[in-house]
């Protein structure tokens, strides 16, 4: 059972990238939400197994091979125990960890890339950044089997994150922006997280756009070879069949999209659970 991505087909068609968040599972929302410790209590893999068993069956039908695992509410040992699991089942999906560094390096057998916050990346001492690196290999030639991505907010994020890859050496093969809608995800089913508003988001796009400007006008200077697909950026935040025309459509992302300087992808945690609701999402993105 290999743990190795292809980088380049990662994010090919459909542009979907699904979370598995272990926190909206009807076993976290029914009587814990309030108390994250008492999932740990009560964990019990078979039962989580069965909960998204016919998800996961389904993201692969649909041509889906790989997903984010979230699960706050778990220990290091709960988590490495559920991931063995799910791969087990489903060997032919690759799982990205959230926000878990230790877990992603310790267990290459099992978890093929790394999703890490803003705060997670500060917290980073340089030995782990060491290897990191090593996983991800040299990404110049895109020959790594290690995705890495990051979550940004604002327009200074996704600045910091583009142009300071030469300072820090991590390359990121998506950044992700968002809450775009608001989502319970981040905070438990009871606690609603406002999105960005529409003038941040407005900023970050096009915060993002002309970075991409400056990325390409740097590599024609130095003559460096150029994929057609640079740096993907990831939508992620309460987005769903009914709302995410509002992304697609948007004037800064028709503009990145137009370009074709990079891919625009959809990320989705209540929306990936429903078959008809990502199907209507990927459609929406097609078009």
């Amino acid at each position: 059972m290999s743990s190795k991505i292809n980088i380049a087909s990662f994010f090919s068609e459909p542009y979907f990238y699904p979370i598995l968040d272990i926190n909206s599972s009807r076993h976290f929302i029914e009587g814990i939400t309030e108390k994250r410790s008492c999932f740990k209590d009560n964990f019990n893999i078979t039962e989580l197994i069965n909960d998204y068993y016919p998800v996961l069956n389904l993201w692969q039908e649909c041509g889906l091979f790989y997903y984010q695992l979230r699960a706050k509410g778990l220990s290091s040992e709960q988590y490495l125990s559920l991931a063995i699991e799910l791969r087990r089942e489903f060997p032919a999906m690759f799982i990205i960890v959230n926000d878990r560094a230790a877990e992603a390096l310790s267990h290459p057998e099992v978890f093929s890339g790394l999703h890490l916050g803003q705060e997670d990346l500060a917290a980073l001492d340089l030995q782990t950044k060491i290897e990191l690196l090593a996983a991800r290999g040299h990404h110049k030639t895109k020959s790594a089997n290690f995705i890495l991505g990051l979550s940004t907010h604002n327009a200074k994020e996704i600045e910091d994150a583009l142009l300071a890859q030469s300072e820090t050496g991590i390359a990121w093969d998506y950044i992700a922006l968002g809450p775009c809608f608001s989502t319970y995800s981040k905070k438990g089913r009871d606690i609603l997280s406002e999105g960005i508003d529409s003038k941040t988001l407005a900023l970050a796009l096009s915060s993002f756009d002309k970075v991409m400007d400056k990325v390409i006008a740097k590599k024609n200077t130095q003559k460096i070879s150029l994929l057609k697909k640079l740096t993907p950026l990831v939508l992620i935040g309460g987005i769903n069949s009914k709302n995410i025309s509002q992304l697609i459509y948007n004037e800064q992302i028709q503009k990145i999209l137009i370009k074709d300087k990079t891919s625009i992808i959809i990320a989705a945690i209540q929306a990936a659970r429903d078959k008809a609701d990502f199907q209507k999402i990927i459609e929406t993105r097609k078009n």
